[in-house]
């Protein structure tokens, strides 16, 4: 297991003393792009240092899947994680992490998984993917890979994975492919008509960087998923309750200070954090409920 802290630390999983770690507040983050993310989670890290009675210092340890956080949060290594719904539940269920409050990243309290194809195709429903390939992300990402995969065997797909666009789809399957990058690239395999779809989010649709005009005038949306939270905070269970109930406070206070401010904006855009309305429980729950009821997600978490 490769865990990454920045800047690069020999002593990335140790500490001087218990009372070092005691002191210490520890954001963890899953990406494969550490040094990219960084530079957003360590303003947040040190901010919320700052607000805690007892906490000195903030720190960002990385790793490259759940399961690896999932690990560092058992071992107490991380104490506070923003996750998306998906990769949340599974942090719940495996590290018994406490879901604490709602992210409006990039503005947004919710957002939508997409399913797009190319507007020359033809295709009217999920049903019209049969036989074809679909583009999708990362396996971590909620809406570029869990939900489309859940959705299309709901809907009655036999996904298999594909290692290359070329790559013949055996009879009765749906072949997807996993890119890795930004969700440019699934736009751009779908408007050149590589695969005959792609999935992400309706932001990333919206977004002239992933979605740039030239190649949105050749795609079409085929489906849109029902609201999805935007983004979850999470708590170690084991994290002591007066440092839980303090970050709690301060970040829902965050939306109305003036030096949290710019905190917020490079932390993802975060407009603010809010309790979990009902709404919102409903949601994650009708949302877990669709992931778990996935063979394909199971198997493939199985053979990782």
């Amino acid at each position: 297991m490769e865990i990454s802290e920045y800047p690069p630390s020999i002593r990335t999983l140790n500490y001087a003393s218990p009372e070092e770690r005691a002191e210490t507040l520890a954001l963890g983050y899953v990406t494969h792009n550490p040094k990219k993310h960084f530079k957003r989670l360590k303003p947040m890290a040190e901010y919320l240092a700052g607000q805690l009675d007892g906490i000195r210092h903030g720190r960002v340890l990385m790793a490259k899947t759940n399961e690896e956080m999932v690990w560092l949060v058992q071992n107490g290594h991380v104490d506070l994680v923003f996750e998306s719904v998906g990769s949340a539940m599974q942090l719940v269920k495996q590290a018994d992490m406490q879901l604490m409050l709602l992210q409006w990243k990039k503005g947004s309290k919710d957002y939508h998984s997409l399913i797009i194809t190319h507007q020359s195709s033809g295709m009217k429903s999920l049903a019209d993917l049969k036989g074809k390939r679909i583009t999708l992300g990362e396996v971590d990402s909620t809406t570029s890979y869990q939900m489309p995969v859940a959705i299309l065997e709901r809907a009655g797909h036999s996904l298999i994975r594909l290692n290359h666009p070329k790559d013949p789809v055996p009879p009765g399957k749906t072949g997807y492919l996993i890119v890795s990058g930004d969700e440019k690239t699934i736009a751009a395999s779908v408007a050149r008509q590589l695969t005959d779809a792609g999935a992400y989010s309706n932001q990333d649709w919206e977004s002239a960087k992933d979605t740039p005009e030239t190649y949105k005038k050749e795609l079409s949306i085929l489906y849109q998923s029902r609201a999805i939270p935007r983004r979850l905070v999470l708590a170690r269970n084991t994290l002591p309750e007066p440092i839980k109930t303090a970050l709690r406070s301060v970040l829902l206070d965050m939306k109305n200070r003036p030096d949290a401010e710019p905190v917020l904006k490079r932390f993802y855009k975060t407009r603010q954090f809010d309790e979990l309305p009902r709404e919102a429980l409903e949601q994650i729950v009708q949302i877990q409920q669709l992931l778990e009821s996935s063979s394909h997600l199971k198997s493939f978490s199985q053979n990782q």
